[in-house]
């Protein structure tokens, strides 16, 4: 973000500098927006504790972090049928951007399926989204998405244009895998296909058979190919081998060795190949279905990421990924969201759940896992069953993860809401004359929302009916938490922390709930703090102080420290 902010504890005033997912929906109608405005409002008063909220306020600049952010989401998907990614926050952060995307959303859920495209066609309508978004005059097929400066917000916004133009949703992850338009295209292709096919089967024998077939008839120039003819009998030699190869591999993903050919020299054997590979595939996937790469390369021991909410996002973690160096190989744990009427993973199963991948992903100890808001009960719930089960944790960290019912005493109660009141009216006196008559009229506008509503239905006027009682995600997250109870951890904890996180700025060590951790780490505690607030620090020019911080843990182990099996 471009522009420095007027407003303490934020990196950008987005009000001033309207980021990319906002300059896109500027020009779109929205669709009863003071109505959507109203809904926003009350919801943001409700979750984040506060009795007046203006719409120019920051989400983060009140207190908001990734358990209000989808617990807000979720209210927005269940009222407007709309599925937001959790980082669209980063760049919508006032009540009248966020309504701006959400009226977007809506009029694109409207416009007509286009045909399917070719790869050719998406290939070009993507190089030119690419473009666009990444302010450049050319996008070769091949070249990389973030090479080219892409980041988390630059993702949100192409896959929304995809959404919006072929009906399909993905992931934000999928960029960790198809990071070029070649390869993006493919993805879209065949998901466009597998709409059209049920259960997203593959490729059965015969329909393989006859593509494979007449593959052959092309580059052997034959008129005829029967299932069982020989390849070297018909003409075939490695640079037909090769364009055939190359033929399976654009088509169905799938990489052969070219000597495959010296084993499958049928249509039916090779065919077989192909399917066998395809299920090989899908097999590894669900091997570890939490495990996501962000960063693969490199020798040394990986970092193991768990984020926090419903620990459904992984894009806002790559740049402080990248940041700790080419030889670091960093992956993140995601899970899936829980139905409506489902409750929360709890978090000893969460955990059990995923040290059983990460054990299947890497064996052995050494494990670095690094915990961020929420994700850090799981990420310390993994430590303990590694611990207990005999393998040696090389790095817990917890970041901005904080525990509300610590502190547990009245008098340090007491002496956190002195501390925390004095620091807040601190902040607002800063502001300044000019910049405390703003904060003051929005917070005026914001208390007459509900006597406006009053006047106009007392008036015979009509009025946009308040959200319904709905389930309530953040509570569900927040009784998951309350149901776990942390004990005493044997080894040692590394705990980073925000300084200008709103709910805990200006707070002794004493009564800072972030720090429940250093209690329960026996083995000791590193406590690192970090400026900026609770998301900032995942974004320049904060993150580049997280990365540096977490640097000094990852160093190489010495060789007598790992299991025989990986001492090279």
């Amino acid at each position: 973000m471009a522009a420095l902010s007027q407003n303490p504890g934020s990196l950008a005033n987005v009000g001033e500098a309207p980021g990319l997912l906002t300059d896109m929906v500027s020009n779109v109608r929205p669709i009863t927006g003071n109505e959507l405005e109203e809904v926003l409002t009350a919801w943001w008063q409700e979750l984040l504790g506060l009795e007046h909220v203006a719409v120019d306020d920051d989400f983060f600049d009140l207190g908001g972090h990734s358990l209000t952010g989808v617990a807000l989401f979720a209210k927005i998907k269940q009222r407007y049928g709309v599925e937001l990614e959790l980082s669209t926050l980063f760049e919508a952060r006032t009540v009248v951007q966020l309504a701006r995307i959400i009226s977007s959303n809506l009029e694109a859920s409207r416009v007509c399926t286009m045909s399917p495209p070719t790869n050719n066609e998406l290939e070009e309508v993507l190089k030119a989204w690419w473009q666009e978004l990444l302010g450049l005059e050319h996008v070769a097929v091949d070249d990389d998405f973030f090479d080219l400066g892409g980041h988390s917000l630059t993702g949100v916004a192409l896959f929304a244009k995809i959404k919006q133009t072929y009906g399909i949703e993905l992931e934000l992850s999928t960029l960790f895998e198809a990071r070029t338009v070649v390869q993006l295209a493919r993805i879209i292709s065949c998901s466009l296909e597998t709409d059209r096919v049920s259960n997203d089967r593959p490729p059965v024998n015969n329909e393989l058979e006859e593509v494979l077939k007449a593959w052959w008839r092309e580059l052997l120039g034959l008129e005829h190919v029967a299932v069982d003819d020989d390849f070297f009998d018909l003409g075939g030699h490695s640079l037909t081998g090769v364009a055939l190869f190359a033929k399976i591999k654009q088509t169905y993903g799938i990489e052969l060795e070219l000597s495959t050919l010296f084993e499958a020299r049928t249509v039916v054997q090779l065919a077989r190949v192909i399917c066998c590979n395809l299920d090989a595939v899908r097999n590894r996937a669900k091997t570890w279905q939490s495990i996501t790469p962000i960063q693969p390369n490199g020798s040394r021991v990986p970092l193991f990421w768990v984020p926090g909410g419903y620990g459904t996002s992984l894009l806002s973690f790559r740049e402080v990924s990248l940041l700790l160096g080419p030889d670091q190989p960093v992956y993140g744990f995601h899970a899936a969201m829980p139905d409506a009427n489902e409750e929360m993973e709890s978090i000893p199963d969460r955990a059990e759940r995923f040290v059983k991948e990460l054990r299947l992903f890497q064996p052995h100890g050494p494990y670095y896992i690094v915990g961020f808001c929420s994700g850090g009960f799981v990420a310390f719930e993994m430590a303990q069953q590694l611990m207990t089960s005999g393998q040696t944790v090389g790095l817990l960290g917890i970041i901005e993860c904080y525990d509300d019912r610590h502190p547990r005493t009245w008098p340090r109660k007491a002496q956190f809401r002195i501390e925390r009141t004095i620091w807040r009216a601190g902040r607002v006196l800063g502001l300044g004359p000019k910049g405390f008559v703003q904060w003051a009229l929005g917070h005026v506008a914001s208390l007459a929302r509900p006597a406006m509503r009053a006047s106009a239905k007392l008036l015979g006027k009509s009025v946009a009916p308040l959200p319904p009682e709905e389930v309530d995600i953040h509570e569900k997250a927040h009784r998951a938490i309350r149901r776990y109870n942390p004990v005493d951890y044997p080894g040692k904890s590394v705990v980073l922390i925000g300084g200008e996180t709103y709910h805990f700025a200006g707070l002794s060590r004493s009564v800072d709930p972030r720090l429940i951790w250093c209690q329960l780490s026996k083995g000791g505690t590193d406590i690192k703090t970090i400026p900026g607030d609770h998301m900032a620090m995942l974004e320049p020019p904060i993150v580049y102080r997280l990365a540096d911080a977490l640097k000094p843990y990852l160093t190489d182990l010495p060789v007598g420290s790992l299991p025989p099996d990986q001492r090279s």
